[in-house]
């Protein structure tokens, strides 16, 4: 029964269109500001800011793999917001595709508003394999 709720969420959570956002929020833009300026430590700082991550190895780690991406993928382009779901009223999830000059990487945003108000990133993930960061119904869905 559990499964069969969990399963009824999730559908529910990812297929509502009154739910999805038109463009980036100004923190995630903001870390895009200071990827493009600084590289993707700084913005890896701005986006862990105020999360349980920020100092931690995590931080290092995510800007690792951005570093990685870039040296095998070329010089950072830009970015989409491709979709993005409120999950309740302090959390939201956006999926977002990062340009480089030769490819583009997926990348899921979890965002949460904390209880003073502050929004703060619980996690950030990227991948150049679009199936290792998002769910197969924002891949496969039909407009």
């Amino acid at each position: 029964m559990k499964r069969k709720l969990l399963v009824f969420t999730t559908l529910l959570i990812f297929t509502c269109p009154s739910l999805v956002f038109a463009e980036a929020p100004n923190y995630i833009i903001e870390g895009f500001k200071a990827y493009e300026k600084a590289g993707p430590k700084e913005a890896i700082e701005r986006w862990l800011r105020g999360s349980p991550s920020e100092g931690s190895q995590t931080l290092l780690a995510r800007a690792n793999i951005l570093e990685q991406i870039g040296d095998l993928y070329g010089t950072y382009q830009g970015y989409d917001l491709y979709q993005s779901i409120s999950v309740g009223p302090r959390s939201s999830i956006f999926f977002i595709i990062v340009y480089f000059e030769n490819a583009p990487v997926y990348s899921r945003f979890v965002a949460y508003k904390n209880s003073s108000g502050e929004v703060v990133h619980r996690d950030i993930d990227f991948s150049t394999e679009i199936d290792k960061v998002w769910p197969p119904n924002i891949i496969y869905e039909k407009e």
